[in-house]
C-alpha cells in the first residue's frame, strides 16, 4: 500500500509539471510581444493600457520564441468564437455579419473550410482581452481565416474596437483573398491587414484605412506569413502606425497612401518589404526603418537581412530625420527610379541605439542604387558598416562619414555611375569603374581613403586631384 501511495504521487506530480498545449500558446505570444512591442521604434503614450496587459502576460509565462508555434499544433484560433464559423466545408455566402462583443469575430473560417463572400457588410465592437492573443492569433479580429480560405468580393469591413484588427489570416493554410473592399479600423492595435504563423493575404482594388496607435495598414508577424497588396489605397493616422510593417514578406504595387504620424514602412528582423510603382508618405522620426527588438540576430549562417526594396516609386518622409534608418540589424536596401524626399540633409543614418545589447547593436547596412539618384550625407557610427554600391547610370550628391567615426565605410562606382561631394568625406574602401575618376566630383572638398586597404590598392596610396577642385587622398 506505501508502495503504491508513492507512485500515485509520483504520476501526479509528472502531470502536473507538463505544459499543456494552450499554455503553449501563450508563451510564444508573450515572448514575441518583446520584439514586436511596437511598430515604429517608440511605443505610444496613449496605449499604456496595452502595453501594461503585455508586460503581464510576459512576466506570467517562460520565455520562449515567437517561431516555435507549427502548422502541425493547434492553432489557437481554433477555438474562438464568432457570429458565423464555417469549419471544413465549401460554401458561398452573400450576407452581412456583426460581431458585438468581446473576443468574439463577425466571420471566422477554418480547418480546411473554402467560402466565397460578396457584397457583405462586416462590423465589429467588442474590445479585446487579450492584446497577445489579437496580434499573433487574430483573436477578436472582424474577419479571421485559421487555417482556412476565404475569398471576398466588394465588402466592407469595419471595426470599432481596441485589438480588432480587419482581416486577418492566420496557420499555414489560412488566405484571404480580398477584391473591391473597402477597410476602416477605429481602435488601438487595429492593422487593416495582418497575417501570421504562414498565413497569406493577396488584395487588389481596396481602400484601407486606420486611425487608432500602432495599427499599420499592412502587416506580418512570425512567421511565413505574407501580404500581397496592388492598385489600392492605405492610410493611417495614429502614433506607431507605419502603412507597411513587416515581420515576414509584404509586396505592395500600384499603391497610394499617407501615414499621418508614423513611419512610411518598417521592417524588423531579418523579413522584407518590396515596393514597385508606389506613391508613399510618412510622419515618423525616419521614412523607412529596419531593425531588431531584441539581441540581434544574425541567423545560423551569419548571412540574415533585414530586407527594403522601392522601385519606381515615390517616398515622401515629411518629418525632419534621415529618409533610411538602420539599427541593431544587417540589412539590405535596394533603389530603382524612385523619387525621393525627405526634410533635413540625412539620406541614410546607420548606428547604434536602444535596442540590442551595447557594443554589438550597430548597423550594417549595404546600400544598392541602381539607375537612381540620390541626393544628402549618410551617416555611420563607431559601431556600423555600410557599402554604398552605385550601379547602372547612378548618381549622388552627398558626403558620406563625415566625422570619420564609422565603423567601416566603403563606397563603389560603376563606370556609367558618378558622385559629386559635398563636404569632406572618409571611407576605408572605394572603387571605381572609370580609373580615370571623371566620375567623381570633388567641388573643393577632399575623399579620404584607407592607402591600406586591399581595396584601395588601384590607387597606389597616391593623391589625385578631382574635377571641380578637391582631392581624393589617403587618410594621414
Amino acid at each position: 500500500m506505501k508502495n503504491s501511495k508513492i507512485l500515485t504521487l509520483a504520476i501526479l506530480a509528472s502531470l502536473l509539471s507538463t505544459p499543456c498545449a494552450w499554455a503553449a500558446h501563450k508563451t510564444t505570444a508573450a515572448a514575441a510581444a518583446t520584439s514586436a512591442q511596437t511598430e515604429t521604434a517608440k511605443p505610444a503614450k496613449a496605449e499604456k493600457a496595452a502595453a501594461k496587459a503585455e508586460k503581464t502576460a510576459e512576466k506570467a509565462a517562460p520565455a520562449e520564441t515567437a517561431g516555435e508555434t507549427t502548422a502541425a499544433e493547434p492553432l489557437p484560433a481554433d477555438n474562438y468564437s464568432a457570429a458565423k464559423v464555417v469549419s471544413g466545408e465549401k460554401t458561398a455566402l452573400a450576407d452581412s455579419y456583426a460581431a458585438l462583443v468581446a473576443d468574439e469575430s463577425a466571420l471566422l473560417v477554418k480547418n480546411g473550410a473554402d467560402v466565397t463572400l460578396s457584397h457583405g457588410a462586416i462590423t465589429k465592437s467588442g474590445a479585446t482581452t487579450d492584446v497577445l492573443g489579437s496580434k499573433f492569433h487574430g483573436q477578436n479580429a472582424a474577419v479571421l481565416a485559421a487555417d482556412g480560405a476565404l475569398a471576398m468580393d466588394g465588402c466592407t469591413i469595419r471595426t470599432e474596437a481596441d485589438g480588432a484588427n480587419a482581416v486577418f489570416a492566420t496557420g499555414s493554410k489560412g488566405s484571404v483573398k480580398l477584391h473591391d473592399s473597402n477597410i476602416r479600423t477605429t481602435g488601438a492595435s487595429s492593422r487593416g491587414l495582418d497575417a501570421t504563423e504562414g498565413g497569406t493575404i493577396t488584395a487588389d482594388n481596396i481602400n484601407i484605412g486606420t486611425t487608432g496607435i500602432r495599427s499599420a495598414a499592412l502587416a506580418t508577424e512570425p512567421s511565413g506569413a505574407s501580404v500581397t497588396v496592388s492598385k489600392s489605397t492605405i492610410n493611417t493616422s495614429g502614433e506607431g502606425s507605419p502603412l507597411v510593417y513587416s515581420k515576414g514578406t509584404i509586396k505592395v504595387s500600384e499603391v497610394k497612401g499617407t501615414a499621418g504620424a508614423s513611419e512610411i514602412a518598417v521592417v524588423e528582423g531579418n523579413n522584407s518589404i518590396h515596393l514597385e510603382y508606389v506613391d508613399l508618405s510618412g510622419n515618423g522620426s525616419h521614412g523607412v526603418m529596419l531593425y531588431q527588438n531584441k539581441t540581434r540576430d544574425n541567423g545560423p549562417d551569419g548571412k540574415a537581412l533585414g530586407r527594403f526594396a522601392a522601385k519606381g516609386s515615390a517616398l515622401r518622409s515629411l518629418k525632419e530625420g534621415p529618409l533610411f534608418y538602420v539599427t541593431n540589424t544587417a540589412a539590405r536596401i535596394y533603389s530603382e527610379m524612385t523619387t525621393m524626399q525627405y526634410l533635413g540633409g540625412t539620406l541614410i543614418r546607420v548606428e547604434a541605439n536602444q535596442f540590442g545589447d551595447a557594443g554589438t547593436n550597430g548597423g550594417d547596412l549595404t546600400f544598392m542604387a541602381n539607375n537612381q539618384g540620390l541626393y544628402g550625407n549618410v551617416s555611420v557610427d563607431a559601431s556600423s558598416t555600410i557599402l554604398m554600391d552605385l550601379q547602372n547610370g547612378s548618381h549622388w550628391s552627398g558626403a558620406i562619414n563625415t566625422d570619420n567615426t564609422g565603423k567601416k565605410v566603403d563606397v563603389n562606382l560603376d563606370a556609367s555611375s558618378s558622385w559629386s561631394l559635398t563636404a569632406d568625406s572618409h571611407v576605408d574602401g572605394f572603387t571605381d569603374g572609370t580609373t580615370a575618376l571623371t566620375n567623381l566630383k570633388g567641388n573643393g572638398h577632399t575623399l579620404y581613403y584607407n592607402s591600406s586597404s586591399a581595396a584601395n590598392a588601384w590607387l597606389g596610396g597616391k593623391t589625385y586631384e578631382l574635377q571641380g577642385g578637391g582631392y581624393l587622398k589617403p587618410e594621414k
